[in-house]
């Protein structure tokens, strides 16, 4: 396969996000605000709101974004599989514990 995506339409496929990796997604709980937004186990966010690898300084960055979006969308640019997504985050209150039901964990890059 060339790597383009025929769902396109004959545009040529989007470019990869210009921005490096720098959460991975694991955990995801069925049915939650993550679960129903799109967010799935590895996912590898590049981008989160207006917080990406340049200005990321901890986790709780990524936890002041959520809080602050809760029951708007936060556009997440990621890679799935080495595909690059971008899907609306919804964060909000749910059944289960806080309002994404999924963990983020820094990703670094082992190679």
């Amino acid at each position: 396969s060339s790597g383009i995506n025929a769902e396109y339409g004959g545009r040529t496929a989007p470019a990869p996000p210009t921005r490096p990796v720098f959460l991975r997604v694991h955990g995801v709980l069925a049915d939650s605000p993550a679960y129903l937004s799109g967010l799935r186990d590895e996912d590898l966010i590049c981008q989160i709101g207006s917080l990406h690898k340049d200005n990321f300084t901890s986790l709780g960055d990524v936890a002041e974004i959520v809080k602050l979006s809760v029951n708007k969308a936060v556009p997440v640019k990621l890679l799935r599989n080495g595909t690059p997504k971008t899907i609306a985050l919804k964060p909000r209150t749910w059944h289960g514990r806080g309002v994404l039901g999924c963990n983020v964990v820094e990703h670094t890059n082992i190679n």
